[in-house]
């Protein structure tokens, strides 16, 4: 049995190249869903590289970089989170959970790394009981 050539677009994931693989990324606007840009991208390689392209061309469309850019955990490269701060830009992303993090942050849990505060609502009582205790890593 011969196996086909990969498609230039991507392989697919059902083992059809007959079928052509592509990425789609949209940004919107919360809370109105008002879609404010897009991309269709070949189906092989990484998405990580344009991220830092795309906040900085919602930036332009906007008119600042006072907003939230929330993406998925490819955008959590130390480069393009470096780049967002460093332009003045807020971002939230999960952080990709590939080796050393899930033992560096299980440590953590055990031993936290700065001083774990008391979480309190900002709509309590002087005598509510705090929702939680955390602690935050610049």
């Amino acid at each position: 049995m011969t196996s086909s050539p990969p498609c230039k677009d991507g392989d697919s994931q059902d083992r059809r190249p007959d079928l052509v693989q592509y990425r789609q990324m949209l940004a919107t606007l919360d809370p109105l869903a008002l879609p404010l840009g897009g991309a269709t991208l070949a189906g092989f390689g990484t998405d990580e590289s344009h991220y830092l392209p795309t906040w900085r061309h919602l930036g332009a469309i906007i008119g600042h970089k006072n907003f939230l850019f929330l993406a998925d955990c490819q955008a959590s490269s130390w480069a393009n989170r470096a780049m967002i701060d460093r332009e003045g830009g807020i971002y939230c992303f999960p952080l990709a959970m590939n080796q050393p993090r899930p033992k560096i942050l299980s440590d953590w849990i055990v031993s936290p790394p700065t001083i774990a505060r008391e979480i309190i609502s900002d709509d309590a009582e002087a005598t509510d009981e705090p929702i939680g205790c955390g602690f935050e890593v610049p």
